[in-house]
Formats: C-alpha cells, structure tokens, sequence
C-alpha cells in the first residue's frame, strides 16, 4: 500500500496504533441521563467506557487502518471515515487531514443503520414470539421417556407423547 510506503519512509509505522490509543482515553462526552438502566444494568456506572469499547471495536479496526493508509497513499485526499466527534478532533490533532462534513454525515447514517438495525431486531424478535405463541396449540409438547429405574422424564419435542422403555 502506498500509505504504508510513505509512513515507513517518515519512520511513523505505529500512526494508526497511535490515534486508536488516543481514542481509548478521550471521554465521548456522553450525558449520564441518556444512559438507560434497562441496557446497562448494574453496570450504569461505566455505561461511557462500554460505549467507548464497543465503538472501538466497531469503528477503530482494521477499516479505519486501511482508511487512514488510503489517505496517506494518495496526496491531498482527506481521511473520510465514520467517527465521534471528540475522535475526529484527535485525528485532526494527529496531523491528519480530516473532510468534516463528510465524516460527521457518514457518522449520523451510520448512528440510524444501527438503530434500524436494532428496531428491526426487535420486531423479529416480538413476531417470532407471537408466531411460537399462536402455534402452540396445534404442538404436543413433549416425548416421554420411561425407565425401569427411574421416574418418566419429559423432554420438548415436536414429535408428540411418546413413552419409551429405557432398560
């Protein structure tokens, strides 16, 4: 790659390393009553470091390496890639060139792919429920099993009461 290239010329091999380490100490600047206790449970306390780790292993990652390299392999193009704000500000610090509009309308698509994503999760989730709770009265609901040694045993299955003798 030539962003590789050009960073092992200027001996700056660790610069995405860098960056990514810096965006584990930046705080997101998350208001504490946004944070709903139903998802985070007993751990509302640290619901901005879960933030934080789960935006770093979704968009710090080896995507935003090869960005960061396309960037630099090609001169006067701009990194463009979907970051927090207070992230995109460190990568403009780190000397990068950074097109903000771009990237800020790259993150808020990104922010509703992933909300749809997660109503969408939840509606498969209600209607499957639904179709498991309408079908039910047309299901037996178990095999039973039989044993000279010990007391029949019940397990869920789709094929019927079945009493079997186990010896």
């Amino acid at each position: 790659m030539r962003g590789y290239c050009y960073l092992k010329k200027s001996k700056f091999t660790g610069f995405a390393w860098n960056i990514a380490r810096a965006f584990t100490g930046q705080e997101l600047n998350i208001n504490q009553k946004h944070f709903s206790e139903v998802i985070f449970g007993a751990g509302i306390k640290y619901a901005e470091i879960i933030c934080r780790q789960y935006l770093l292993l979704r968009c710090a990652g080896l995507k935003m390496n090869r960005e960061l390299l396309y960037s630099f392999g090609k001169p006067g193009r701009p990194f463009v890639f979907y970051l927090p704000l207070q992230w995109r500000n460190i990568t403009m610090q780190c000397g990068v060139k950074v097109a903000l509009l771009r990237m800020a309308l790259i993150w808020n698509i990104f922010l509703c792919m992933m909300l749809a994503y997660g109503i969408l999760t939840i509606a498969k989730t209600i209607f499957t429920g639904i179709a498991a709770t309408c079908g039910r009265g047309r299901q037996q609901f178990g095999t039973m099993f039989t044993s000279t040694r010990w007391p029949p045993v019940i397990f869920p299955s789709h094929a019927g009461m079945v009493a079997v003798t186990i010896s």
